[in-house]
């Protein structure tokens, strides 16, 4: 384990997995966690009070398709302490609702899906987040109709780079040239998901390096992605948080990251 300071912060990746009380959505054609990868509500708000977590925001994983009952009940029990960002089919009128989530890891939409086109000036038009998870490789297909949107993207851990292909693969670069327009933002998050190195994931370092100079501290939010539904490994929570040390070596930055830019983007507000 790093030495890690211990700091008060908001996690912006975060899942709730409850089948118990909120069944799968048997034709989401998403991926259904096992029994070991439930993350209740109940259980994540243990861990917010171990690791000094404030806030979250919440993201819909698959499994739950255009159903976003389990974030909700989240969010109204706690409009304080969470937030959310639905699939791209799911109503908009929730509480709490800050954006949508573009999955297109198995490239299940085409660029040219006039669907994608209208959420995405759906979301233009309502000034709502666009959180994209695509693999970086595919992203140059993405990129002409996410920009032309207009809509303010945010992406998915780290922009999914290939960690063996280096900072200078296309998809990457491409991700990096957006940060110039001033309204996009990235997660550093997801480094047990990408790398092909141990913890602490070192072959990840160079592209959470070019992230925070293009984007700077101000467009970069930090995500633990619990319950780490489908991963090779379930790391430890506190490994999580300790990976942004690793990354961020000012404090004032990860102070920025942490607690400054989550209340900015989603209003989700650090109380220490």
């Amino acid at each position: 384990m790093l030495n890690a300071p211990v700091e008060p912060g908001i996690d912006c990746h975060v899942h709730i997995v409850d089948r118990a009380r909120f069944p799968y959505c048997t034709t989401s054609g998403g991926y259904f966690p096992t029994e070991a990868e439930q993350g209740t509500l109940e259980q994540f708000s243990k861990i917010m009070t171990q690791h000094d977590v404030d806030a979250a925001l919440l993201v819909q994983p698959s499994c739950y398709g255009a159903d976003a009952a389990a974030m909700a009940d989240a969010v109204r029990r706690h409009p304080e302490r969470f937030a959310m960002i639905a699939a791209m089919t799911t109503p908009r009128d929730g509480p709490r609702f800050v954006g949508i989530r573009l999955n297109i890891v198995n490239g299940a939409m085409a660029p040219d899906d006039p669907a994608l086109a209208a959420a995405l000036k759906d979301a233009a038009d309502t000034g709502l987040w666009v959180e994209v998870q695509c693999p970086a490789a595919r992203l140059q297909d993405y990129l002409p109709v996410l920009r032309a949107s207009g809509a303010r993207l945010i992406f998915d851990h780290l922009g999914y780079p290939d960690p063996a292909l280096g900072p200078k693969q296309p998809g990457f670069e491409a991700l990096l040239s957006l940060a110039g327009e001033k309204r996009h933002a990235v997660k550093l998050s997801g480094a047990f998901r990408l790398s092909r190195m141990p913890y602490p994931h070192d072959d990840l370092s160079p592209f959470a390096e070019e992230l925070l100079t293009a984007f700077g501290p101000d467009a970069c939010v930090w995500g633990s992605d619990w319950p780490f539904v489908g991963a090779r490994y379930r790391p430890d929570y506190a490994e999580t948080r300790a990976i942004l040390s690793h990354w961020v070596s000012d404090p004032d930055a990860r102070r920025t990251i942490l607690r400054d830019t989550p209340l900015r983007l989603f209003g989700l507000r650090s109380g220490a």
